[in-house]
């Protein structure tokens, strides 16, 4: 299959190469995808550096909001044309669904980044907001003004199992708002959002604005958890990683933003419990259950229990588990041996 075929990284506006290389590895079946150029360190502060200077000098948080909505929207244009290589990248590197990187990771995605970019455009960025002052004092209501302004220099993080549809949901918002931001996409899917240093490429963003940093370690993250020139940070993934990323920005007091882990519950009331079977069946078979808004508890009534664990049940025996690239395979890997490692003790235990 076709795949992306970039294996630099992108670092404000230039394409950029290393001595490390993050080879990525197929889930499906642990062959070896692709070996992506590891962003240096140093480039790394070049990143920081430079969007810092792109936002100071004003020259993308300055632009008028319609004139940024007219980049961006080349921007989405630009990765949906790549969908002939893109949807087999995201086959091959998250051992997902054609279907899944197809409809969901770049259909939904492109379509929340045009939402986002009109509805931006669609909200008044100023309005008045009555606020009690001097209470104890004079007792008194004053008018005070709730603008919308970008916040500065954001790092975003995003995760294994959606790689570019969390992309779209990280970047566009804040580069729409003005912002300048650098993407520290996962070290096991890093091959997918490369394609959106070209997509700021074609579009004209300026340089600066927008950085792709990969790394197999987690020494450029660290950097950008925590260095003084970033002012916010934007992470979806695990509740561990989450509490490391909050200490090392707290020193400087950013703004975080996290996405964790968590159990979600369906809710089935005694009218809707014939659907509980398929709402099983979702959690699981889209991502192998590797997402942070899996649904993995469920609560029923008492007297339909033992009802919906049958149901349950004859809904996963149905499940074919096999490689993304047969058409009839419902379930994929999860993503690494590590991982399947994990499931295999939980189930043990």
């Amino acid at each position: 299959m076709p795949i992306l075929a970039e294996q630099r990284t992108y670092v404000a506006g230039r394409w950029v190469t290393g001595d490390d290389v993050v080879a990525v590895e197929n889930p499906a079946d642990e062959s070896h995808v692709a070996d992506i150029t590891a962003t240096p360190l140093e480039e790394a502060h070049r990143a920081i550096a430079e969007a810092r200077r792109s936002f100071d000098d004003g020259v993308w948080a300055d632009a008028a909001p319609r004139e940024r909505a007219r980049v961006l929207r080349a921007f989405v244009d630009h990765v949906e044309s790549a969908r002939e290589e893109l949807v087999p990248t995201l086959v091959a590197e998250a051992g997902q669904s054609a279907r899944f990187a197809e409809m969901t990771q770049l259909g939904a995605g492109t379509a929340i980044a045009r939402q986002t970019i009109d509805l931006y455009l669609s909200m008044p960025h100023e309005e008045a907001s009555p606020v009690p002052i001097d209470d104890l004092v004079r007792g008194r209501v004053a008018l005070s003004v709730r603008r919308h302004e970008p916040v500065g220099v954001v790092t975003a993080v995003t995760p294994y199992n959606a790689a570019l549809i969390m992309g779209f949901q990280k970047l566009i918002p804040a580069l729409m708002a003005g912002n300048s931001v650098i993407l520290r996409p996962s070290p096991l899917t890093p091959i997918s959002s490369l394609v959106f240093g070209a997509a700021a490429d074609a579009a004209g963003l300026p340089p600066g604005v927008l950085s792709v940093v990969v790394e197999s370690g987690t020494a450029a993250a660290e950097l950008l958890t925590s260095h003084p020139a970033v002012d916010m940070v934007s992470f979806t993934g695990s509740t561990l990683a989450g509490r490391k990323i909050l200490a090392q920005a707290a020193p400087t007091v950013k703004r975080v933003s996290l996405e964790l882990g968590g159990k979600s519950a369906q809710i089935y009331l005694p009218d809707a419990v014939h659907r509980a079977a398929g709402g099983a069946m979702v959690v699981v078979a889209s991502t192998a259950g590797q997402a942070c808004v899996a649904a993995t508890r469920m609560l029923v009534p008492q007297d339909r229990k033992a009802e919906v664990l049958d149901a349950v049940s004859a809904m996963y025996a149905q499940i074919k588990v096999g490689p993304p690239s047969d058409e009839s395979s419902m379930m994929g890997p999860v993503i690494s041996a590590a991982q399947r490692e994990k499931c295999e003790r939980y189930v043990k235990l």
